[in-house]
């Protein structure tokens, strides 16, 4: 494919669930695009086309610098696709296994993402599906959800009853048990993913879909270890919250979400000893849905004078208890001191300014006037009164002989200042407390470096051991693979690729240890079928001269693709009763999209049977009934369907192979 409408394609990115994604240039401003376009597959099913549009449409009503912009959208030979921005950087899945965000990263990321769904809601759009494969980190800083493809416009009223759509790790209990929804289905999701980008793994997993529905329905996710960071306990509840079973005592809407958030950013910004200012997008922010947290500075540069937190909005719990209350008790006694020995020089200096100007203005000498200065102890409370005033006339100045208070004053005893020892001693405690804090915290440092270096040397351990089974897998599959194709061991090989293709997932997604188990079953499974024996082929016997000649090419043809058409109904039937999605999809790539059935249902029984077979030039064309019937855990009512396909069958080599189903 060199063009799909205006757009010339330069490469293919990758193919999901719900299209493929092409690399493109507009040629009309040169602009290099993302156009994603949806596969024939799901143009057989309305239901999975549906969707696809509604991706179009509800991605497309969103403008906001934390989701993916669409330009545009059209339909190439008949099927749809839409234009987007191309995205650089990595996806928070990838960052996460790579631990290569600090924290103050990975709650700049969270607010981005929690911002980002704060509008979407404010627009009437759920994601539905938000998981960190859905975020995208850019190089200067910015995430970006992506993929609106199975969002749900609030207003739209035709989600099937048994649809249960999503990612199951990250799925809420709401869609999991089919019932309605509303935008705290992605406060949920959002939850799972910021317990993931904390902790490194997600708070539900397991190596089965249904293990992993029944943890989140009735099992709590391991308590978060922070550590002693800043705001770490204020985030716990957070995540805590975000992802309540129930929705009543969940976030009501992102916008308490991000509050909180906000909170234990600006606690984090007033713990350190500079001025930091954290804008919670990492870039400048936009008025209508962008808010950027300043930190207070401290009011006044002495340490040891507290600032009232309830100063700072939103308010912020001090959230450093360090070891300075010894200095600021020193300090409070410094105060009182110096208030008590100035407070006394202060009344003696007025005093004597006062007989000085009396003695000017009648002509005298400041010399003959004598007045004892007394320095109080600090313990006396000084009161200048009038009686302690000395008594003058104005009119016999120059006869006044100096004047003495009526009554000897005693001189107060000199005031004896405390122990130099005792002060070096004071210091020396205040030393000795800072030096065992740091001690401590040197200590703890270590602690926590010694953990982590423990954690990422048990993470290599499994890697290097699910890469050890890996490598046995492949080569029991390399002495299969000549032999896939051959009657005998295709169902057992099918099987063997399906729990390869499963390994494969869970150690790209970091889960070695579940991708040994499965890996090693694989290995099992391959072997299994190396061991099936070959059928012999039957010597050739000469026909009696009487006797008619065999059965013609075309009726030997027809038998055999009559028998691989009953093989296959018996493998779609052993699907159907073992509710295993997978296995669906490897009978034939149209039976995709049953993920959300099984999760609804329980008891399956089922059967399958070809009514007719014709053969079609080189190809046979078979007429298939089924009837399903099954348990709606829904409802819990027993319930049936009893579907029809017509399938297409071609010879590949010695066997026939299912190229093509329709539903009738």
């Amino acid at each position: 494919m060199d063009q799909i409408g205006k757009y010339i394609i330069l490469d293919e990115i990758g193919q999901g669930g719900m299209g493929v994604v092409y690399r493109a240039r507009d040629p009309i401003i040169g602009r290099e695009v993302a156009v994603k376009v949806i596969p024939e597959r799901i143009m057989r099913s309305p239901d999975l086309r549906d969707r696809f549009l509604r991706e179009i449409a509800s991605a497309g009503r969103l403008s906001h610098e934390n989701i993916m912009t669409i330009y545009d959208a059209g339909d190439h030979e008949e099927r749809p696709y839409f234009v987007m921005e191309l995205l650089s950087g990595t996806d928070l899945s990838a960052a996460i296994r790579k631990d290569t965000l600090s924290f103050d990263q990975k709650l700049d990321v969270a607010l981005q993402v929690a911002q980002g769904l704060r509008y979407a809601h404010r627009h009437g759009v759920i994601h539905r599906d938000i998981k960190p494969d859905n975020v995208r980190l850019l190089d200067n800083g910015r995430a970006k959800i992506m993929d609106f493809g199975i969002a749900r416009v609030e207003s739209a009223t035709r989600t099937p009853t048994h649809s249960a759509i999503g990612t199951p790790r990250y799925m809420s209990p709401e869609q999991i048990k089919a019932e309605p929804i509303d935008q705290r289905t992605d406060i949920f999701s959002f939850g799972a993913v910021l317990y993931e980008l904390l902790a490194g793994s997600p708070p539900f997993f397991g190596e089965r879909i249904t293990t992993v529905m029944y943890m989140i329905l009735h099992d709590d996710p391991a308590p978060l270890d922070l550590g002693d960071e800043v705001g770490g306990e204020a985030l716990c509840g957070i995540v805590e919250r975000c992802l309540e079973k129930e929705t009543e005592p969940r976030y009501p809407n992102f916008e308490a979400v991000i509050r909180d958030l906000q909170t234990v950013v600006s606690e984090r910004n007033t713990s350190g000893p500079t001025i930091t200012a954290v804008s919670s997008s990492g870039m400048s922010a936009e008025p209508d849905h962008d808010e950027t947290v300043l930190a207070m500075p401290p009011l006044d540069p002495d340490p040891t004078v507290a600032v009232p937190a309830s100063s700072l909005e939103p308010t912020i719990a001090d959230s450093s208890p360090s070891a300075a209350k010894p200095v600021a008790r020193t300090s409070e006694e410094g105060n009182r001191r110096h208030l008590i020995r100035w407070g006394g020089i202060g009344l003696v200096g007025l005093a004597a300014l006062f007989l000085l100007v009396m003695v000017a203005r009648s002509g005298g000498e400041p010399e003959d006037v004598v007045s004892p200065v007394v320095v109080p102890d600090e313990s006396e409370q000084l009161v200048a009164t009038a009686d302690s005033m000395p008594q003058m006339g104005s009119g016999d100045m120059e006869t006044v002989p100096p004047v003495e208070p009526e009554a000897p004053t005693p001189t107060p005893p000199e005031r004896v200042d405390p122990p130099a020892s005792n002060n070096r001693e004071e210091a020396s405690d205040d030393e000795a407390d800072a030096a065992a804090e740091r001690e401590r915290a040197q200590r703890e440092a270590a602690q926590r470096a010694e953990a982590d270096q423990r954690r990422a040397e048990q993470r290599q351990a499994e890697r290097r051991q699910a890469e050890q089974a890996q490598e046995a897998m492949e080569q029991a599959r390399t002495q299969i693979l000549p032999r896939r194709s051959e009657a005998e061991v295709t169902e057992a090989f099918q099987q063997a690729e399906g729990l390869r293709t499963v390994g494969l997932r869970q150690f790209d997604g970091g889960e070695f240890g579940s991708a040994e188990a499965t890996f090693a079953q694989a290995r099992t499974a391959y072997a299994a079928a190396a061991e099936i024996a070959p059928t012999p082929e039957p010597e050739p016997e000469e026909a009696a001269p009487d006797e008619p000649e065999g059965p013609s090419p075309e009726e030997v043809a027809r038998a055999a693709a009559d028998q691989a058409a009953r093989t296959y109904a018996s493998r779609l039937k052993r699907a159907l009763e073992q509710e295993d999605a997978g296995a669906m999809r490897q009978v034939n790539a149209f039976y995709s999209g049953w993920d959300g059935f099984f999760r609804a249902v329980e008891n399956v029984s089922a059967s399958v049977n070809v009514t007719s077979l014709r053969m079609q030039g080189d190809q046979a064309v078979a007429q298939v009934a089924a009837r399903i019937q099954y348990q709606n855990t829904t409802t819990n009512r027993q319930e049936s369907q009893n579907p029809s396909f017509t399938w297409t069958l071609e010879p590949r080599g010695d066997a026939w192979v299912l190229t093509n189903v329709a539903s009738r």
